[in-house]
This record gives C-alpha cells, structure tokens and sequence, in this order.
C-alpha cells in the first residue's frame, strides 16, 4: 500500500528530456514539419501557472516560462492539446509519428490517439512509431553529453571508493546504501540511477535484491549494485569486496577470474563488434576460468562438449 498523502518526485520520460530539456510533469512537444525537412515548427504544451498548486509544491514554468527556457517555437496550456490537435491536424491528413509501443501516461495518450484518429472528420488513418528513430539518434553522443556521462561515471566511482572504506561487519546493508547516495548527492548527482542493490553474503545470489535490510558479517562479501544520475545522464555500476577488508584465498582467485574476464571484454569492446559477441564471449571465458579452478574441478560436472550456441555448460552441484 502506498501512502495517500505522500509525494513522490517526479521523473521526467528521457526521450522528452533528450528533446527538450523540460523537467515537469504533464508535458507534451509537438514537432510539425512546415515546408519539408528539416524545416519545422516546436509546440510544447505545459500545466498551466497555479499559485495555489505552487504555494504547495513549487513554481511552474507555465507556456511563456516553457517557451523562455526550451527555445521552442510555441507554448500552451496542456489543457489545450486535445482541442488543437483536432482542429489543426486531424483534419489535414498529416502524418502522425507517436510513441505508440510504450504509453507513458494514459490521459494524454487517450487525448493524443482520440483527437487525432477518433474525430469524426478525421484524415488520419495510420499512427507511426517514432522510438526506434529517436533511439537511433540519442546513440550517437556529442561532447556535451560524453562530459556529462564521464561526470555521472566519475561521481559514482568516488562514491563506491567511499563506501569502501566504510565497509565493516555489522554494518547493515541500507547504511552501506546511505553513505553512497550521500556522496553522489554532495559530489552534485541529482539522484540515483534506481534503487541500489546492497548484497552481503548469500543475498548476492539474488538477482534484483534491493530490500538492503541484512547485517554484514565478517568473513562474507557484500555485491554493490549502483549508480547516479546527472543531468540526465546515469553511471550503473557493480562491484564486488570483502566485508572484513580482505579476501580469503578462495574469495580472491574467483574476483580475479572474473576481473581478467572483465578486463578481456573491454579490450574486445571496440567499432563492429556486437554486445551480443561480447557476451557469449565473456560466457565462453567465464566458463574456461571456473573449470581451471581447483574448486569447481571438485565440485562440478565438466561436459566434454559445448553446447550449441558456442557456450559451455557447467553444472555444479
């Protein structure tokens, strides 16, 4: 059960933060090409400014602070959109691109996909997808936005270094979670990248753990699953020590496996090659590290042959 009086904080969709910058809820940008590509014309329609709303949760930009801020062509009230939608396009036969494969919030789309296609005049008869086009240019990254990934990733390696170090046996999970996200804040990260996973002992076994409610106990180790996100840009991040500050001997011959597996993956990362190349190489080179191991050759079953993707099987038992 959620809290019915609590608010939670908003977190802008990233295909409308990557176009517009904008970060408050109940936004909608509307791109119309005028005359042909790459000629257009940017419509943002936005809450409308409430002094009472925003006695209680902060300022609105409105239509002319939306327009000031994101540069764009035009702004409205988003009470409007349903209305100008109908009246402007639906009955022209445009071409209508929307994000028809992931609805992000039901009453607009409802007023979207209704105004256009459902009018009683309507010429439209197709909605196009735009995600995998949008997607395709949010790939390509420019200086601005490689600075604010290296920026996200440099605060979340500070932060792991410093949750580290305060790392000790009955330390519970949540506080080891505390001290990160208190670094990245200070260190200027707006948030986290999604609840951390903080995994001591036999918790790491679980694939999305993020109850983070168990002690650390001496002799165990505690997987680190986190990140930070800046300006739009997030860092994810996993690592794996000791909670008594040491490994023991088994401890470390399999966190340098897994490291060398680690470091031949990113010496392999480069133009043409596939994630899915990388993984079934880093499958390939797992597998090849645990069966060299004096633990595994006692305790697993080694096939003599591989299986039919390329990748060895092992079973341990």
């Amino acid at each position: 059960m959620g809290c019915r009086v609590c608010r939670y904080r908003f977190h802008q969709g990233t295909d409308l933060l990557y176009m517009t910058g904008f970060q408050e809820p109940d936004a909608v940008l509307l791109l119309e090409s005028t005359g042909g590509l790459p000629e257009h014309k940017s419509i943002l329609y936005v809450r409308p400014r409430d002094p009472h709303r925003e006695l209680w949760d902060g300022p609105r930009a409105g239509p002319d602070g939306a327009a000031a801020f994101t540069g764009v062509t035009e702004a409205y009230n988003i009470d409007e959109l349903g209305a100008h939608l109908e009246q402007k396009y639906s009955k022209m036969g445009f071409s209508v691109w929307y994000c028809t494969e992931e609805y992000v919030h039901p009453d607009h789309d409802d007023v979207i996909i209704n105004s256009l296609t459902n009018s009683p005049h309507s010429h439209i008869d197709n909605v196009h997808t735009y995600t995998q086009l949008l997607h395709k240019l949010r790939l390509v990254k420019s200086p601005a936005e490689l600075n604010l990934m290296r920026k996200a990733g440099q605060i979340a390696a500070s932060a792991f270094r410093e949750t580290m170090h305060s790392t000790r046996p009955d330390v519970m999970e949540y506080q080891l979670e505390s001290v990160f996200e208190h670094h990245c804040k200070m260190k200027g990260a707006q948030t986290l990248s999604f609840p951390p996973v903080v995994a001591g002992g036999s918790r790491a076994n679980c694939l999305h753990y993020i109850t983070n409610n168990r002690e650390l106990r001496a002799g165990d180790l505690v997987l680190f699953d986190a990140g930070c996100e800046y300006h739009g840009y997030v860092s994810d991040v996993t690592r794996t020590w000791p909670v008594s500050g040491q490994f023991t001997a088994g401890q470390r011959e399999l966190y340098e496996a897994v490291l060398r597996v680690k470091q031949a993956s990113i010496k392999a990362s480069r133009p043409g090659v596939t994630l899915n190349q990388l993984n079934r190489s880093a499958a390939n080179m797992i597998s090849s590290e645990l069966q060299a191991m004096p633990f595994f050759k006692r305790h697993c079953i080694i096939p003599t042959s591989s299986s039919g993707t390329g990748t060895k099987k092992l079973f341990c038992i």
